[in-house]
């Protein structure tokens, strides 16, 4: 026959099991986010002369597992980089 305390200590493991598989299964459904990927992470728009203008199409996808919805969409220039 085994001592009692042995018997609260594997009730506490089989326990301490239960909740860290029901953590786990609970972290991994996770809600589903959008996110953007840009294919180049910088433009190098090289020397431009005032007032030339630079036109750049800037590809990206979405790799989440959401629908992504861009707005408010803004640019700014960067001068003597």
């Amino acid at each position: 026959m085994r001592k009692p305390s042995s018997v609260k200590a594997i009730v506490f493991l089989v326990l301490l099991s239960l909740v860290g598989g029901i953590l786990l299964a609970a972290c991994s459904q996770a809600e589903p986010q959008p996110r953007i990927h840009f294919d180049k992470d910088y433009v190098d728009a090289g020397n431009i002369s005032f007032g030339e203008r630079l036109t750049y199409t800037f590809d990206f996808s979405n790799t989440g597992n959401a629908p992504l919805t861009i707005g408010n969409v803004s640019a700014k220039a960067l001068e003597g980089c």
